[in-house]
């Protein structure tokens, strides 16, 4: 079965780190943009999906109407299995205890939730509209809606963070008993605010340490790694993200949205448009925006199962690695080798995009 995502590109605010498709200041596209998704979604009427994901931006900006609107209708459009993973992001100064509870009954049954950091100082230097509190208000809101899988986001690395504030953003995200936390060091990139004011990242000394501080505090909570920057409970991994890096098919729909996807025996990757007027515009017009498609060869499949595989603490099978080298690598401690299986040890994840690049 395939997954799905729909992004929902609507913020109440734009982050400063953030490089994400997504708008401040558009929730008046808010009912076009739901008729837009749902009719894009006919191009798939029927396929048979067992991870439901809905992304931006903010989807629980959408009013309570529209996320209705939308949920609802592509349980029409879709076969939506019975014991499907179907996930909305949300801010938690966001967060309603009535939009949950109908979040609820419509059927989701996992929150991801953009905590990001527990200090107010760093929450506000980094454009967040929630402060910490609001965390732990989401968390009992959730809870009383009747969710028991919700995860955390969190971000290391953070302009003037140091380690006993990380240490402290852990040791909180821990006491709230998530099912899942994702931790990712803070990439500049270019467009963003951060890159627009020279904003400079930590050294990568000090965001090693608080990498490790995490890891290990994680497992000590039993929160397993699975993934270079995710940790779960055991049987509470993302089970739509793991499409995406065991290479499985997804479908994309929204403005922004990237899918893969098999036609005529080929494997399609595709990008729809990203203004989120002209995404409404495009299908009001065709009924599809794909603005980019690429037709993968062999080789483009092998080289992004190896990317995307060795994200995980599983690994890859080891006949995708040239013999010599994964040799190489195993001998100075950056891989290990389990039954047929070759996957990088803390020391290689620490190198990791070094050792992607020899390796393709």
């Amino acid at each position: 079965m395939k997954g799905l995502y729909i992004h929902i590109p609507f913020c109440v605010s734009k982050c400063f780190y953030c490089d994400f498709n997504s708008y401040a200041g558009k929730l008046y596209l808010a009912e076009p943009y739901v008729g837009a998704v749902l009719k894009e979604a006919q191009r798939f009427s029927g396929c048979e999906i067992n991870t439901v994901y809905i992304g931006g931006g903010t989807p629980t900006a959408l009013p309570c109407p529209e996320i209705t609107r939308l949920i609802s209708g592509i349980k029409k459009i879709f076969k939506i299995s019975a014991d499907a993973e179907f996930t909305v992001e949300m801010n938690p100064g966001t967060a309603d205890g009535d939009y949950l509870k109908a979040l609820k009954a419509l059927g989701v049954n996992r929150i991801s939730m953009g905590a990001q950091s527990f200090d107010d100082t760093l929450l506000k230097k980094i454009g967040r509209i929630h402060r910490s509190d609001d965390i732990f208000t989401a968390v009992r809101l959730c809870k009383e809606a009747g969710f028991e899988n919700y995860s955390l986001d969190l971000m290391f690395s953070l302009p003037g963070q140091t380690l006993a504030v990380w240490a402290d953003t852990i040791k909180k995200a821990v006491s709230l008993k998530p099912s899942h936390i994702s931790a990712y060091g803070l990439k500049i990139e270019p467009g963003t605010p951060f890159y627009e004011r020279g904003v400079k990242p930590l050294p990568d000394s000090l965001d090693r340490e608080m990498y490790h501080l995490a890891t290990d505090f994680f497992k000590s909570h039993g929160l397993n790694q699975y993934e270079i920057s995710n940790f779960a409970i055991l049987g509470k991994e993302s089970r739509h993200n793991l499409k995406y890096w065991h290479c499985e098919e997804y479908i994309g729909l929204g403005a922004g949205a990237h899918g893969f996807i098999s036609d005529n025996g080929k494997k399609i990757r595709y990008s729809n448009i990203k203004a989120v007027e002209s995404y409404i515009n495009k299908i009001g017009e065709t009924g599809n925006a794909v603005s980019e498609k690429n037709i993968l060869t062999e080789n483009d499949i092998k080289t992004e199962k190896i990317i995307m595989g060795l994200r995980l603490t599983e690994g890859v099978p080891q006949e995708l690695i040239p013999e010599e080298k994964a040799a190489f690598y195993i001998k100075n401690g950056f891989m290990k080798k389990n039954l047929n299986r070759v996957s990088f040890t803390e020391k290689g994840f620490d190198v990791s995009n070094t050792i992607l690049s020899d390796l393709i």
